[in-house]
C-alpha cells in the first residue's frame, strides 16, 4: 500500500484526483444507478474494461463506422434496441477515461482496442482536425470559402465525410471569424493557406468591385443589362467573379448607394456607376462641343491654381461635379454641371481636342482614377514607412490635418482604413500589385499587424523606463515620444494579456519576449527589485532603519527611475510584520543586506 502511494505521488497530482474519482467501474451489481466511475483498486477493472470497449463499438457501428469515434465526456447508454439491453442507461465518464490516457494509466492492450476504432482521445484536436476537413471539403466543391451562415452539413451527403454529417458549418465559420485575434498562431497560418476568407462583407465588396471594373475595361461603359451574368470559366474575368450575377448586383447598387457609408458611393461614383442610367451611353461616346471642353479646361486650371494647394496633380472631387454656389468661384460658374466621367472616356477614345488635352496634361490631370488612386495609396504608405520605419499601422489611423510632414492631398486620408481594405482584396489584387506591396514590407495578415505593433510597443516602453513591469491601467500617451499609431493602444491590459497565457503561447512567441527580456513573473521581478531598493537605501544612509512615510523621491537621480515614487517604509513595515510569506532565499537576500 505504501508503495502505491509513492506511485501515485510520482505521478502527480492528476493521477491522485483520478485515483480518488474512481477508475474501475462498478457493475451494476455493485452500484445501483449504473455510474461507471473509475477505481484502480475495484476487483472488476477488467470487466469494466470490456464494457468500454463494447460501448465504443457500438457507438463507432451506430455512427456509421467513420474513421474517429467521438463520445461525450459523459455518455449515457441510450435505451435503444441498437444497444445491448444489459448497457441501457447506464453512464460512462468517458472524461476521466481520456484524463488517465493523458497520466500514463491505460494498459497498452486496452488503449489499442479503442484505438481500432478510432477512438478520440484528444476532442479538441480532433474537432480542429473536422474543421479544416469541412473547410477543404467545402472549397472542393465550391471554389471558395464564403461559406453562409446557414449553411449545415445534411446527413447521407455521400460527398461529405460521414463524420461530417449534421455540422453546423457556417456557424462554426463565423466563430472563427470572431476568434481571429486570439487564435493560435499555428492554426490561422492553416486557415491562412487554405484561403480563408475572415471579412466575407469585404470579400464581397471587393468582388464586386473588381467585377465592375472587368467589365468597364471590356466595355468602356456600366450601362450593364439587368439580366447579365459573368459567364463561368471566362479567361476575361477573374475567376472569382465567375457566375456573378453582375447586371442585378449593379442594379441594386444604384438603387441603394444613399445608404452606403460615404466611403463606398465615392467609389462608385469615381468608377462612373451612378443612381441612373440617363447620363451612361455605350462606347464610345458622343463627340463633346468644343465649348464644353473648354470649360472644363478652364475648370480644372481654377481648381489647380486656387484651392488645391499643391500643383503636383489636378482632379476633380466628383466624376458629376457641380460648380458651389459660393466663394472663391467666379459668379458666371456657379450651378454649372461637368460631366467629368464622359469627359475621361472621350478622352480614351481620342475624341477631344489635342490642344486641350495638352494644357491639361501640364496640370497633370488625373485621366485614370483607378490609377490614380492606388499611386497614391502606395505614396502614402512609403511616406508612413519612412517616418515610422514599418507599415504596422492601426485600423484608426488618420493622416494628420495640416500637417506639414504629409503633403496636402493627403491629410485626412484614412490610412488605417485603407490598409484593412488592401488585406481584403488581396485575392483579387494583381500579381504586380500584390508584389510591390509585399517588397515595401506590407503585412497581410492582421493578427501578425497586431502583435507586431505590440512589440514594438513593448520596446519603446523598456527604451522609456528601463523596463517592462507596465501598470496594469497604462494606455499611451499622445506624445512625441510614441508613434501616433500607438496612441491610446492599452499597453498595461496587452502585457497581462501576454503573462496570463504564457503557458499556451506558441514556443517561437515566447522566445520572441524572452530574446525581448521581457518579465513574465512581476512578484519576482518585483522583490529584485524591492532587495536593490534596499541597497541604495544603506549605501545612502548607512542603516536599513526606514521611516513609515519614506518614498523614493520622484526624480532624484541618485534612484534608478523604475523605483521612483515607491513607498519604501511600508514596504518595510509589511515585511516586518509578515503581512507577505517568505521563502527562504528571501529571507537570506534580507539578511545579506542587513535588513532588520
Amino acid at each position: 500500500m505504501l508503495q502505491r502511494g509513492r506511485d501515485v505521488w510520482r505521478r502527480g497530482p492528476a493521477a491522485a484526483l483520478l485515483l480518488r474519482r474512481g477508475f474501475a467501474a462498478k457493475t451494476n451489481g455493485d452500484n445501483e444507478d449504473g455510474d461507471h466511475r473509475y477505481r484502480s483498486s475495484s476487483p472488476h477493472t477488467l470487466k469494466h474494461q470490456k464494457r468500454i470497449l463494447e460501448v465504443v463499438q457500438c457507438a463507432h457501428t451506430q455512427q456509421g463506422q467513420p474513421s474517429q469515434t467521438y463520445l461525450p465526456s459523459i455518455f449515457k447508454v441510450p435505451v435503444d434496441e441498437g444497444w445491448p439491453l444489459h448497457l441501457h442507461g447506464k453512464k460512462f465518464y468517458f472524461y476521466y477515461l481520456r484524463a488517465a490516457k493523458r497520466e500514463g494509466l491505460l494498459a497498452p492492450e486496452f488503449v489499442a482496442g479503442l484505438d481500432a476504432f478510432g477512438f478520440v482521445w484528444d476532442v479538441k484536436h480532433q474537432a480542429w482536425q473536422n474543421t479544416l476537413l469541412a473547410l477543404e471539403t467545402y472549397k472542393a466543391l465550391y471554389g471558395n470559402l464564403l461559406v453562409l451562415r446557414e449553411f449545415e452539413v445534411l446527413k447521407e451527403e455521400t460527398e461529405w465525410p460521414r463524420e461530417l454529417w449534421d455540422l453546423k458549418l457556417g456557424d462554426l465559420v463565423r466563430q472563427l471569424r470572431a476568434s481571429q485575434s486570439t487564435m493560435p498562431a499555428e492554426n490561422k497560418a492553416a486557415l491562412d493557406a487554405m484561403d480563408f476568407i475572415w471579412d466575407a462583407n469585404g470579400y464581397r465588396w471587393e468582388t464586386n468591385m473588381l467585377a465592375i471594373e472587368t467589365y468597364k475595361s471590356l466595355f468602356g461603359h456600366l450601362c450593364v443589362p439587368l439580366e447579365y451574368v459573368v459567364q463561368d470559366q471566362d479567361p476575361a474575368w477573374p475567376k472569382s467573379t465567375w457566375k456573378l450575377k453582375l447586371g442585378l448586383r449593379v442594379a441594386t447598387f444604384r438603387q441603394w448607394k444613399v445608404t452606403m457609408t460615404k466611403e463606398k458611393r465615392e467609389r462608385l461614383e469615381t468608377m462612373g456607376l451612378g443612381t441612373r442610367l440617363s447620363y451612361q451611353y455605350p462606347s464610345p461616346p458622343r463627340r463633346i462641343p468644343l465649348e464644353n471642353q473648354q470649360k472644363i479646361l478652364e475648370v480644372a486650371q481654377f481648381i489647380h491654381t486656387n484651392l488645391q494647394g499643391h500643383d503636383i496633380f489636378t482632379n476633380f472631387p466628383k466624376a458629376k461635379f457641380k460648380v458651389p454656389d459660393q466663394d472663391p468661384w467666379p459668379e458666371h460658374w456657379r450651378g454649372i454641371n461637368l460631366d467629368i466621367s464622359t469627359f475621361r472616356r472621350a478622352y480614351k477614345h481620342g475624341l477631344l481636342d489635342p490642344l486641350i488635352v495638352a494644357q491639361l496634361d501640364k496640370i497633370g490631370f488625373v485621366w485614370n482614377c483607378l490609377e490614380h488612386r492606388w499611386r497614391l495609396n502606395i505614396e502614402s504608405l512609403e511616406l508612413y514607412k519612412e517616418k515610422d520605419g514599418d507599415l504596422l499601422i492601426q485600423e484608426k489611423f488618420v493622416v494628420p490635418d495640416k500637417d506639414p510632414t504629409w503633403p496636402v492631398y493627403l491629410w485626412r486620408k484614412k490610412l488605417g482604413n485603407l490598409v484593412h481594405r488592401l488585406r481584403a482584396s488581396k485575392n483579387l489584387m494583381s500579381s504586380d500589385r500584390r508584389e510591390v506591396l509585399t517588397a515595401m514590407g506590407f503585412v497581410w495578415d492582421a493578427v501578425e499587424d497586431a502583435r507586431l505593433l505590440n512589440l514594438k510597443a513593448l520596446e519603446i516602453y523598456k527604451t522609456l523606463h528601463g523596463d517592462f513591469l507596465v501598470p496594469i491601467n497604462f494606455i499611451i500617451p499622445q506624445n512625441d515620444e510614441w508613434p501616433e499609431a500607438l496612441w491610446d493602444k492599452k499597453l498595461g491590459f496587452i502585457v497581462r494579456g501576454f503573462r496570463a497565457a504564457q503557458d499556451s503561447m506558441p514556443e517561437n512567441r515566447r522566445a520572441e519576449l524572452d530574446a525581448m527580456g521581457f518579465v513574465w513573473n512581476v512578484p519576482v521581478d518585483n522583490w529584485a527589485r524591492k532587495i536593490a531598493a534596499f541597497e541604495i537605501f544603506k549605501n545612502q544612509h548607512h542603516h536599513l532603519k526606514i521611516p513609515l512615510k519614506f518614498v523614493v523621491p520622484d526624480q532624484d537621480p541618485a534612484w534608478p527611475s523604475d523605483m521612483w515614487g515607491l513607498k519604501l517604509g511600508i514596504v518595510v513595515n509589511t515585511i516586518r510584520r509578515g503581512c507577505i510569506t517568505l521563502t527562504a532565499e528571501q529571507r537570506a537576500q534580507l539578511d545579506a543586506v542587513g535588513f532588520v
